[in-house]
């Protein structure tokens, strides 16, 4: 580390050379080897305190990279959901592993991947505690520097991602999908828009400050209030996609609005000049996200991962809401479930006999799906218009509620988990009288069916062989309940979207 901090020192190095050679030298053997990671780190904190000229060699080929290379893709686009559906970034991305594009030395975003090009840099990166990062910061003594050696290029650029953050977050509130959700929007000026004007005066007061080579003095505090508005309004939106139904697309907006918004919160943090306490931990967490999102940026599975977030989320936001439906309360609401399960019981009856009917004209493998595919959801549909219950579809309504219920990490309070027990306890209540009430007149209005078809025309319904057949395919071990009983899980599941 030492020989690499002694050829930094080189008039003639090479910036991007140097900082590489030092990450390598930090970087342990084994990604998980938290403790040489740590070691290292204080290691080159030791180094830089003992050795002025090992400081400064540091801070001008750091400051020599940030002054000579566009850094505004790096702070907009790094870390941040970019407008392309799934299948576009999924080919992106394998596109991308097997032809990588050029790198770009003008872009400090491409620079970025030669830096930490290993898809696992960050995480001993994060395994760095926050106060030896703040050990290194000191050690570099930038208080040392006059503020005519910082470029001002940096600040620029900063400015710059600001601006174009700001017009990217007022272009996606006002999405016609989140305008729908917020109606106010149309009757009073969106912050959305306040915004993208008030940053515009802000950054053109900064830049005539820079120009001047005046310390800036703006101040931003009526930003972050209309940042807040949006904020509430992002809440609101939520609120009613919970009641009224959400798309996937509406979530993914609302996600990228709330990454707009921290980005942006983190680089006020960096301008601000009045409040220079928050540029170190802004700053380090922000290095920390983007060396993730570099590493991970030609994954496929993140991608598949975060839209399977989304659609669980908004599963959650929104079938916790119907899944309401579906739990008793109280003894009243408890009987009025078991002469709904009983009303569905009796209709399922006749389901089943014409199901039998279509087996017996022995149609075709396709007509004979589609008879049986058309009874269950002509049936269906009369057991919902008559907000009737069928037992099997409760637990795929009812896990959505039961997952919104779960006690967050931040909220691991016994109250949390005394309300989870308690909702479980209802739920299990309830499907137990659906159940009942399915069974209880199910069974009854196919014995009466049977019986008036023997009565009427002589025949049974199901012979005995036809009968055995059945049974054994319902028996759970012998038979293939079981699998019969997790397909219908699976497409119950699916159905309760």
């Amino acid at each position: 580390m030492e020989q690499t901090l002694i050829r930094m020192m080189d008039a003639k190095s090479d910036p991007l050379t140097s900082l590489k050679e030092l990450i390598d030298a930090l970087r342990p053997g084994k990604v998980i080897d938290g403790v040489t990671a740590i070691n290292n780190a204080r290691a080159l904190c030791y180094l830089l305190e003992q050795h002025a000229e090992y400081r400064a060699a540091l801070r001008k080929q750091l400051f020599t990279l940030l002054g000579t290379t566009r850094q505004v893709q790096l702070y907009t686009d790094t870390g941040i959901l970019s407008n392309e559906s799934v299948f576009t970034a999924i080919v992106r991305r394998v596109g991308s592993k097997l032809l990588p594009p050029p790198v770009k030395p003008e872009y400090l975003k491409d620079l970025f991947g030669v830096l930490f090009p290993n898809t696992n840099d960050y995480v001993w990166l994060n395994d760095i505690p926050t106060e030896v990062w703040f050990e290194v910061g000191a050690a570099a003594h930038l208080e040392e520097l006059s503020l005519a050696e910082i470029p001002t290029h940096i600040r620029l650029q900063q400015l710059e991602a600001i601006q174009v953050l700001s017009c990217r977050l007022s272009a996606i509130g006002l999405e016609p999908e989140i305008v729908l959700h917020h109606p106010d929007v149309e009757r009073f000026e969106s912050p959305f828009v306040r915004l993208n004007a008030e940053v515009l005066s802000y950054i053109e007061r900064y830049r005539e400050d820079l120009t001047a080579r005046r310390p800036p003095d703006e101040d931003h505090s009526h930003i972050l209030v209309l940042l807040q508005q949006c904020e509430q309004i992002i809440a609101k939106v939520w609120k009613m996609a919970a009641k009224n139904g959400a798309s996937v697309s509406l979530t993914y907006h609302l996600l990228r609005l709330k990454q707009h918004i921290d980005r942006l919160k983190v680089l006020f943090d960096l301008v601000d000049s009045m409040t220079p306490e928050k540029h170190g931990p802004a700053l380090l967490g922000l290095f920390l996200e983007l060396v993730k999102a570099e590493n991970r940026k030609y994954s496929v599975r993140d991608v598949l991962q975060e839209n399977t977030e989304l659609l669980a989320l908004q599963i959650t936001e929104h079938a916790s809401h119907t899944g309401e439906h579906y739990i008793s309360e109280t003894r009243s609401e408890w009987l009025q479930m078991f002469r709904s399960a009983a009303g569905a019981g009796v209709i399922v009856g006749f389901m089943a006999l014409i199901k039998i009917l279509f087996a017996k004209a022995h149609l075709p493998p396709l007509l004979e799906a589609f008879a049986f595919s058309m009874n269950y959801a002509l049936g269906f549909m009369l057991i919902h218009i008559l907000h009737f219950t069928v037992a099997t579809k409760q637990p795929a309504m009812t896990a959505a509620r039961i997952a919104a219920a779960l006690p967050t990490i931040e909220n691991k309070k016994n109250e949390a988990y005394t309300e989870l027990i308690e909702l479980m306890i209802k739920v299990i209540r309830t499907q137990f009288i659906a159940i009942v009430g399915n069974v209880l007149l199910a069974i009854p209005v196919a014995l009466g069916i049977a019986w008036l078809w023997w009565y009427e025309f002589g025949q049974h319904v199901v012979d005995t062989t036809k009968a055995d057949k059945m049974l054994q395919e319902l028996m759970p071990i012998a038979g293939m309940g079981i699998f019969y009983a997790a397909i219908a899980g699976c497409c119950l599941f699916l159905a309760g979207f």
